[in-house]
């Protein structure tokens, strides 16, 4: 064997090592998890579909938010019986996750009731759960243990 198909040999050989260690040492290839809240709507199949929204807690727009502003920051719809990972990336830090009834809603300013949300704390690669129960203007939020 030449010097040139040694060194070409050896070559090749280092980048396989240096591309399979960073996938073995759990580097996940320069993929980073990211954060999500997801939601199941629990309700009755007659219920609704419910508006739900996470707010940092910087936020004043869950006490004094009206459907169109809602809407706007990223509020969505989830029907009774759907699981839906509606809020894919969440910044890290702590807010609230709100439910409101999507039939009073569109009436004017909403404010939530005391069932109507439920802290949250996301840190890097955080996936949340939390389900709906009740019925539309009373609807209550929970979290799902991990």
């Amino acid at each position: 064997m030449n010097r040139r198909t040694l060194i070409t040999a050896l070559a090749v050989m280092a980048f396989g090592f240096a591309t399979v260690s960073t996938a073995e040492a759990g580097g996940g290839g320069g993929k980073t998890k990211k954060n999500a809240i997801y939601i199941v709507n629990a309700q009755a199949i007659a219920e609704p579909a419910q508006l739900v929204i996470w707010l940092p807690n910087s936020s004043t727009l869950a006490t004094t938010g009206t459907y169109d502003q809602l809407i706007a920051a990223g509020a969505k719809y989830i029907g009774p019986g759907q699981t839906l990972k509606l809020f894919p990336n969440v910044a890290p830090g702590s807010g609230h996750v709100y439910v409101f009834p999507s039939q009073g809603v569109q009436l004017g300013t909403v404010v939530p009731g005391p069932d109507d949300s439920e802290p949250y704390t996301v840190k890097s690669g955080t996936t949340l759960g939390y389900t709906i129960a009740g019925v539309d203007g009373a609807a209550t939020i929970t979290p799902i243990a991990p």
